[in-house]
C-alpha cells in the first residue's frame, strides 16, 4: 500500500484555500501515479472546487487572511446567487458548476473586463471535471478509469495555473 497523504493546510481562511488547492493537486497527481484513479479523480474535482471558491471569494473582496467559511458554507453562497441571478440552484456546496456559474456572475457584477476566449477555456476546464466528479466518491473503493484522470489532472492544473485571472 502506497501512502499518498500529505499535509493539507487549513482552509479556514482564503490563503488557507489556496495553499489547500496546491497541496491537493499534489497529493491528486501522487494518487495516480499509484493507479487510485477514482480517488484521483476526486482530489483533483476538491482542487478545482477550491479553485473557484478562492476566485469567488477575491472578486467579493475577502482578505487573505480573513476567515472564509461564512462565505462558503451554509446559506449565504445560495443566497448571493439569488441575488446575483445565478439560475443553478444547488443544496450541494460542493457543485462546481453552481461555483462557476457563481464566480461568472460576480465577475459581471464587479465590472471586471471580459477575456471571452479565457472565460470560455476556463469553463471547459471546469466542465470536464466536473462530468466525473462527485463529492460521495471518497466514500467508494478506487477503480480505474484511465484516460478520465488524465484529463481531470491536467484540467485541474490548468485551473490553478490560471484561476488568478479570474480576479485580476
Amino acid at each position: 500500500m502506497h501512502s499518498v497523504s500529505i499535509p493539507t493546510p487549513r482552509y479556514d481562511t482564503l490563503d488557507g484555500i489556496e495553499r489547500a488547492s496546491r497541496c491537493r493537486l499534489e497529493e491528486g497527481s501522487a494518487l495516480r501515479g499509484v493507479r487510485r484513479d477514482f480517488w484521483a479523480v476526486y482530489t483533483l474535482g476538491y482542487v478545482v472546487e477550491l479553485c473557484l471558491k478562492a476566485a469567488f471569494l477575491r472578486l467579493a473582496g475577502l482578505e487573505p487572511h480573513e476567515n472564509a467559511d461564512l462565505f462558503v458554507k451554509g446559506k449565504l453562497p445560495s443566497q448571493w446567487a439569488r441575488i446575483m441571478g445565478v439560475a443553478r440552484s444547488t443544496q450541494n456546496m460542493h457543485d462546481l458548476l453552481f461555483w462557476l456559474e457563481l464566480v461568472m456572475a460576480e465577475r459581471s457584477f464587479s465590472r471586471k473586463p471580459r477575456d471571452g476566449e479565457f472565460l470560455r477555456e476556463f469553463a471547459i476546464r471546469v466542465q470536464q471535471v466536473a462530468v466525473m466528479w462527485q463529492p460521495r466518491m471518497r466514500y467508494q473503493p478506487s477503480i480505474v478509469m484511465g484516460e478520465r484522470v488524465r484529463v481531470a489532472e491536467i484540467a485541474a492544473r490548468w485551473i490553478l495555473d490560471h484561476h488568478e485571472q479570474l480576479w485580476s
